[in-house]
């Protein structure tokens, strides 16, 4: 069972009973246990790949150890997203403005259909129609697409790369 895996692990450059080339030897075995083929052509996650990159770049290169290269590279990656993250606080906060008015319009227009007034009904309309044409529809998404689109996708990745 030799392939491509078994040749990157003998220059790997490990010293024969390691206990870096143990494990490895020992995770190539696991695997082969499970039925996955060694022989084939490794091609990961791109996301992953980059970020395993980094870790090991930023580890090789300083040559700090491994929680050193951890931290930096979270401290790296927060960095990179932090218009993301001031833009979601941004969100967040205009969004907490103009939830008491929207509630307030909610809150009247369960009270004119109580009363059954269709030219009240009409009025209060309009002005959700002017809200929600002023501060869009998704308007209560204000802050969270940042989260669900850029933040959660990349720890999501920085999880899978450790």
């Amino acid at each position: 069972s030799t392939g491509p895996v078994r040749e990157q692990v003998a220059s790997a450059g490990y010293p024969e009973n390691s206990m870096s080339h143990n494990l490895l030897d020992r995770c190539m075995e696991a695997a082969l246990g499970r039925g996955t083929d060694l022989s084939s052509e490794y091609s990961p996650y791109l996301p992953v790949d980059l970020l395993q990159t980094l870790l090991v770049d930023i580890h090789e290169y300083a040559g700090c150890s491994w929680f050193t290269a951890i931290v930096c590279s979270c401290i790296g990656i927060r960095a990179l997203i932090l218009p993301v993250s001031i833009a979601a606080i941004r969100g967040g906060r205009e969004k907490a403005i103009l939830q008491p008015e929207y509630e307030k319009l909610m809150q009247q227009q369960k009270a004119v259909k109580l009363d059954g007034d269709p030219e009240k009904n009409n009025r209060i309309q309009k002005k959700i129609q002017n809200f929600t044409q002023k501060h869009g529809k998704l308007f209560m998404m204000k802050g969270t697409w940042n989260l669900i689109f850029v933040q959660l996708p990349l720890y999501v990745t920085a999880f899978a790369a450790m």
